[in-house]
C-alpha cells in the first residue's frame, strides 16, 4: 500500500505551479477537488485522510465520488468534469513516479466526461443587437439589398474597373490620357493640353 500524502503534496506543490505552469486559480481548483475527494474516500472507507493509499482510489471509488458531486452536492456537469480533470491529471503524474499503478491510472483516465449544454450568446444573434446599441435591428423588406449585397456590388465594380484599366494599358494609349475628359490630358506643370495643339500649353491664371 502506497500512502497518497507524499505524492499528492508533490503534485500540488511542485508539478502544478512549476512544471505545468498553471495559474494560481487552477492550482486552487485542483487542491479543492482533492480536498473533496480525500474527505469522501475517508468517509466511504471508514478511515482518516492521512491513512489513505493510492491503491484505494480506484476507478470504482472515483465514479462514486463523481455521482456524489452531482446527487448530494448538486454540482452541474461542468463542475463534475472539472473535478475529473484534476484527478486524471494527478494519475497522469503518477504514471512516471509509481509504475505499479499504471493499470489503475489507465482505468481512471478512461472515465468519460459528461456532455454539457453549450451556452448560446443571445446578444450576438441576428435579432439581438439591442445589447450593444440599445435598439433592435430593423427588419429589411423582401428583396431589399442588405450590407452584404452592397459589399458584393462594390467588389464587382472594382473588378470591372481593373479590367477596364488593363484594356486601356494594352491599347497603347499614353498613361496620362487614362481618365481624361474631352480629349484633354494634364501636363507636368498642372495645365491642360488639347490634343492636336500639344505644343502650346495653356497658361495658368
Amino acid at each position: 500500500m502506497t500512502p497518497i500524502g507524499p505524492h499528492l503534496t508533490a503534485f500540488l506543490r511542485e508539478c502544478i505551479p512549476s512544471q505545468r505552469e498553471l495559474s494560481v486559480q487552477t492550482s486552487d481548483t485542483y487542491a479543492y477537488a482533492f480536498q473533496l475527494l480525500v474527505c469522501f474516500a475517508a468517509e466511504r472507507l471508514k478511515t482518516t485522510p492521512s491513512a489513505l493509499s493510492i491503491e484505494q482510489l480506484d476507478a470504482t471509488l472515483v465514479l462514486s465520488f463523481l455521482e456524489h458531486l452531482e446527487n448530494n452536492r448538486g454540482n452541474c456537469a461542468r463542475t463534475r468534469n472539472s473535478r475529473l480533470a484534476a484527478i486524471k491529471t494527478f494519475f497522469r503524474f503518477l504514471e512516471y513516479r509509481l509504475p505499479s499503478c499504471l493499470e489503475q491510472a489507465r482505468r481512471i483516465r478512461a472515465i468519460p466526461v459528461k456532455k454539457t449544454d453549450e451556452v448560446i450568446i443571445g446578444y450576438l444573434n441576428r435579432g439581438g443587437d439591442s445589447g450593444f446599441t440599445g435598439r433592435s435591428r430593423p427588419e429589411l423588406p423582401v428583396g431589399a439589398a442588405g450590407p452584404c449585397d452592397a459589399s458584393s456590388r462594390f467588389r464587382r465594380g472594382s473588378a470591372c474597373l481593373r479590367v477596364g484599366r488593363a484594356k486601356l494599358s494594352r491599347s497603347g494609349l499614353p498613361p496620362s490620357t487614362h481618365g481624361s475628359r474631352d480629349g484633354q490630358r494634364p501636363s507636368r506643370e498642372g495645365a491642360s493640353v488639347v490634343e492636336g495643339d500639344s505644343h502650346r500649353p495653356s497658361r495658368l491664371a
